[in-house]
């Protein structure tokens, strides 16, 4: 089995990025009121402690990261060195969630209210423009 940490000769050549951060732990299905996690630091915690590398940042959780502090590179800073001191990076901005806000046919409303801040539940412009927002917050981010 070939070790993913280092790039690969194809890469070095090729203009992508020379190195994946991984393995990567998909952290959303984690954040909850106890006994899940509800700060960033208490999941990089048990990331580390199970041999993560990296973890994949989901976008609609203001417990995690908060979207309003986009373009704040102190913030941005912040969590990039909250996440090394255990050892950790961001593999990536998982922004499935708040994406399926954007288009959604009226037999799934109730569904996709389920995924909307509770402000834009209901509302389906609003719930819309919600998405619009956050993933053009997230796309500064990254």
């Amino acid at each position: 089995m070939r070790d993913h940490s280092g790039p690969t000769p194809q890469q070095k050549s090729s203009g992508r990025p020379a190195t994946i951060r991984g393995p990567s732990l998909f952290i959303a299905q984690f954040i909850g009121p106890p006994p899940l996690f509800e700060r960033l630091a208490d999941i990089a915690i048990f990331a580390r402690d199970l041999g993560f590398r990296a973890l994949q940042i989901p976008i609609h959780d203001a417990r995690i990261v908060n979207l309003a502090e986009a373009d704040n590179a102190a913030y941005l800073r912040g969590i990039e060195t909250l996440l090394a001191g255990h050892g950790l990076g961001i593999s990536e901005l998982a922004a499935q969630r708040t994406s399926q806000l954007l288009v959604v046919h009226s037999a799934y409303d109730e569904f996709a209210d389920t995924l909307a801040p509770a402000e834009v539940r209901g509302k389906r412009i609003a719930r819309r423009a919600r998405g619009e927002q956050d993933l053009h917050r997230a796309i500064s981010l990254a």
